[in-house]
């Protein structure tokens, strides 16, 4: 997302991987019924899920934020708050089969060790919240915090309006809905009244107040209308 970050060494994710896997074996260890699983099915099910387990920490190692130095605090046992964190989202991450939510919950996961921008409370405190959310939920809670920096990323410029009036639904459907949703699935067509339907989820998980139907200046159309708790979320999947 639209966060800038310096550009570090990309980390040999071999250690963290093995890191994570020992964090998975814990988990399974933990939880009878996973544990269970393990044992029974390893010989039909385990490679494939050894496979994309692989592919989830290879996203994870892949984060700018993923430094040499953190892999080898997290392989030393010296990073509590980042196993604590792995332990549920790697079973969230295991019971997905979206890739989009791979995707983003590897980013959360890059961004639960102590060098978090969020303290452990503030995680602790979110990640259920995270953790149900979508990918489009995410992208359009990053379009209604700044909207002018999210279609200038996008290379867009909004249309003088009619009567010098305007809405956030009218810019969502005409610039949002094209741009941002033709990145997430193969129709870019995808009915206006599926994006308000994920705005109103927003608003009820009390991190936007998009009012998407109120009539506006097309410049108060594009002001950002994300909560303090939006812009928490959105701190701890940027990092």
């Amino acid at each position: 997302m639209g966060s800038t970050v310096a550009r570090v060494k990309s980390p040999d994710s071999s250690q963290l991987k093995n890191t994570a896997a020992g964090v998975l074996a814990a988990v399974a260890g933990e939880v009878p019924v996973l544990g269970a699983i393990v044992g029974t099915l390893q010989a039909g099910l385990s490679a494939r899920q050894r496979e994309r387990d692989e592919e989830f920490f290879a996203m994870v190692a892949a984060s700018q934020r993923m430094t040499d130095e953190r892999v080898r605090a997290i392989a030393a046992g010296e990073d509590d708050e980042f196993v604590a964190s792995a332990h549920r989202i790697i079973r969230e991450a295991q019971a997905t089969a979206d890739e989009g939510k791979r995707q983003l919950l590897a980013s959360v996961l890059a961004n639960s060790g102590s060098w978090s921008t969020v303290s452990l409370d503030e995680r602790e405190e979110l990640l259920p919240t995270v953790i149900q959310m979508t990918p489009v939920q995410v992208r359009l809670l990053d379009f209604l915090d700044d909207p002018r920096a999210w279609l200038a990323r996008h290379d867009l410029d909004v249309e003088a309006q009619p009567y010098g009036i305007s809405s956030r639904g009218a810019i969502i459907d005409k610039y949002f809905r094209i741009a941002s949703l033709g990145q997430l699935a193969d129709d870019e067509a995808t009915p206006y009244q599926d994006l308000a339907a994920v705005a109103a989820e927003l608003g009820r998980l009390g991190l936007a107040t998009p009012n998407l139907n109120t009539m506006m200046t097309p410049s108060g159309a594009l002001d950002s209308c994300t909560t303090p708790r939006g812009k928490r979320i959105l701190a701890y999947i940027r990092g």
